[in-house]
């Protein structure tokens, strides 16, 4: 059995602590002041650290390409992606999603 959030094993565990209308999130990878990968139901996001005196986050959805990329070769490819969002997000604003 499970143990709970405390001694009293009637408590729920965190894995099981569900909220309606919150997507969980599972962080896989990041650079500090440059991206980080995450995986939302079953899709792989990134979001990355763009502008200079203003500093907002693009977060875009991997394409099926880009994935493959990072299964084959690592975080390489995604600090590749990270680093063409950087330099020109406008390139990558279509692709935006909710994070």
């Amino acid at each position: 059995t499970r143990r709970g959030l405390g001694d009293d094993p009637s408590s729920t565990h965190l894995s099981e602590l569900r909220t309606p209308g919150i997507n969980l999130m599972r962080p896989i990878v990041s650079e500090a002041c440059l991206f980080e990968l995450f995986e939302r139901e079953g899709r792989l996001l990134l979001a990355v650290e763009c502008g200079t005196t203003a500093v907002f986050t693009l977060t875009l959805a991997l394409t099926n390409e880009e994935e493959a990329a990072f299964r084959a070769d690592g975080v390489a490819s995604v600090r590749q992606l990270a680093l063409a969002v950087q330099t020109r997000p406008d390139r990558y604003v279509e692709r935006r999603v909710e994070a």
